[in-house]
């Protein structure tokens, strides 16, 4: 807005997000359930996204940054850490899997749908 109102174009201005907070532990290794069935090890990748598409598991990513949300998942049990600060509207058990990785292993469920 104020480059706006600057007289910038609007077709000259962009918005971009960078950085993730704290490095990614390589060497963790944790047991990763996605309700009901599908299971697997997560190996130090650089975000649960990451590791369910090394998976072959196709849980739904558009931005990859936090902002689209349609890579949520509820959080049955386990802990994870924000690598990015967690958007507002989200509920308490519930996490954005490109913006964070496990402190423990995970039992997570898919949104119901709308």
């Amino acid at each position: 807005q104020g480059l706006a109102g600057l007289g910038f174009s609007p077709d000259r201005l962009h918005h971009e997000s960078f950085g993730l907070r704290g490095r990614i532990d390589a060497t963790a290794s944790y047991r990763i359930e996605l309700e009901p069935d599908r299971g697997f090890a997560y190996e130090g990748q650089a975000s649960l996204l990451h590791a369910f598409e090394e998976q072959g598991i196709d849980i739904g990513a558009d931005c990859r940054a936090g902002h689209c949300g349609a890579c949520r998942l509820h959080v049955a049990s386990g802990k994870v850490r924000w690598l990015l600060a967690a958007p507002p509207g989200l509920a308490a058990d519930e996490i954005l899997a490109c913006c964070c990785v496990p402190e423990t292993d995970l039992k997570l469920k898919a949104p119901m749908p709308a």
